[in-house]
């Protein structure tokens, strides 16, 4: 009895561990990085930038002289972004 109960329990336990494992070292895939933060409307797509906008006045901000928004919606950027020097 003792056995069969090894045999069963053992397996199961394994394969819920090796599950919580999965879930817990999920990482975030560079598509979900790059939903979030600051973009350009360059050659006809959305490109990621690093410029560091705050967002705390109503000057425009900009990098290379193209505006900055802080939304990628794929083929094109929204919600303009501003900057306090």
């Amino acid at each position: 009895m003792k056995k069969r109960i090894v045999k069963t329990v053992l397996p199961l336990l394994a394969f819920m561990l090796a599950t919580a494992f999965a879930f817990a070292t999920d990482q975030k895939s560079s598509e979900d990085e790059a939903q979030t933060g600051e973009y350009i409307f360059r050659n006809g797509k959305c490109e990621s930038i690093t410029r560091g906008c705050n967002n705390q006045s109503t000057t425009l901000c900009t990098y290379d002289d193209y505006q900055v928004y802080s939304e990628n919606n794929g083929t094109s950027c929204r919600n303009v972004m501003y900057h306090q020097q």
